[in-house]
C-alpha cells in the first residue's frame, strides 16, 4: 500500500496521457477558463506567493522542456505545435527513459524558481504602488 507521501508525489509529476484524456482536459478547461469566478480567483492567486509545490510543479515543467529540447530536439514552441499522438509518443519516451534526470534538473531548478517568484511579486507590488501614487 502506498503512503500519503508517495500518493502526493504521483499527483505532483507529470504523467503521460492518452489522447482522450488530453482531449477531455483540454474541454473541460477551456470551458472553466470563461467563467468569471475561475477569472477572479486566478487573479487573486497572482497576487500571493506561490506555494512550494507549485513552484516544484513549475520546475518540473521546466525540467521536462529542457530535456524534450535537448533531446528530441524540439524547441517548446515545436514540441506545442505537433500532433496530439506524436506529443504522447515523445512525452511516453522522455518519462520512460529520462525520468530521473527531469527529477535532478527539476531539483535544480527550484532555486532559480523561488528567486524568479519573490522578484515577480516585487514588481507587481511596486507597479500596484506606482498605479496607486499617480
Amino acid at each position: 500500500m502506498k503512503t500519503f507521501n508517495e500518493l502526493m508525489t504521483d499527483l505532483v509529476e507529470r504523467k503521460a496521457i492518452n489522447l482522450a484524456q488530453r482531449r477531455k482536459m483540454a474541454l473541460r478547461m477551456k470551458k472553466l477558463t470563461r467563467s468569471s469566478a475561475f477569472k477572479a480567483k486566478v487573479a487573486r492567486k497572482k497576487l500571493k506567493l506561490a506555494t512550494p509545490e507549485q513552484l516544484h510543479k513549475r520546475a518540473l515543467k521546466k525540467a521536462k522542456q529542457m530535456i524534450i529540447q535537448k533531446f528530441a530536439g524540439h524547441s517548446p514552441s515545436d514540441f506545442a505545435k505537433l500532433s496530439p499522438a506524436a506529443k504522447m509518443e515523445i512525452d511516453m519516451r522522455i518519462t520512460s527513459k529520462k525520468g530521473a534526470a527531469i527529477q535532478k534538473i527539476a531539483k535544480k531548478q527550484m532555486m532559480k524558481m523561488k528567486k524568479q517568484e519573490v522578484e515577480r511579486l516585487r514588481n507587481l507590488k511596486i507597479a500596484k504602488a506606482e498605479g496607486q501614487a499617480e
